[in-house]
């Protein structure tokens, strides 16, 4: 745990765009679950994510809003039926998920939820954000994220199977094109 930590900690601080995001963010999540949380967590963090165009129809990972909040077209999101300010957001996804589920899905949300306010179409994707949300609704534990669900449960398993979609989404490989 403490080598996957300080991976998070030391790479987190580090370039916004190198190549050690994607592999600090995997070996964190390894913990728990090594081939969901790293495929469900994965940044996927890529030189073309710093080109992003915020108000077109594309989608951007989580790396890229992480390293690009100028970007952002909102000052708050709902996740679940909690409302989280721009500053609470950011620290989510900068924050290590360590096997917890309710990261896994929340930091994977924020970016689809990013993308389409910024104009990205949720048509192939609006279900799956609304069960997610649902999944925060239901899993709620009353003081907000982290919720702490093992990725290993079942509750765990269901919200990391939606940020594998959402995952999807976000990279461009489900609806439209990753910027």
């Amino acid at each position: 745990d403490s080598d996957a930590d300080s991976d998070a900690d030391s790479d987190a601080d580090s370039d916004a765009d190198s190549d050690a995001d994607s592999d600090a963010d995997s070996d964190a999540d390894s913990d728990a679950d090594s081939d969901a949380d790293s495929d469900a967590d994965s940044d996927a963090d890529s030189d073309a994510d710093a080109d992003a165009d915020a108000d077109s129809d594309c989608t951007g990972t989580i790396g890229y809003w992480r390293n690009h909040t100028e970007a952002w077209t909102v000052t708050s999101l709902v996740l679940g039926d909690r409302t989280y300010t721009a500053s609470e957001l950011s620290a989510l996804l900068a924050r290590a998920v360590r096997g917890d589920a309710s990261l896994i899905l929340a930091r994977q949300l924020i970016a689809a939820k990013l993308a389409v306010a910024s104009g990205a179409d949720d048509t192939e994707i609006a279900d799956v954000i609304e069960d997610a949300d649902q999944w925060l609704i239901d899993n709620d534990d009353s003081d907000g994220l982290s919720l702490g669900v093992s990725s290993s449960s079942s509750e765990g398993r269901e919200a990391v199977d939606l940020g594998e979609l959402l995952e999807e989404y976000n990279s461009g490989d489900l609806g439209p094109d990753h910027c």
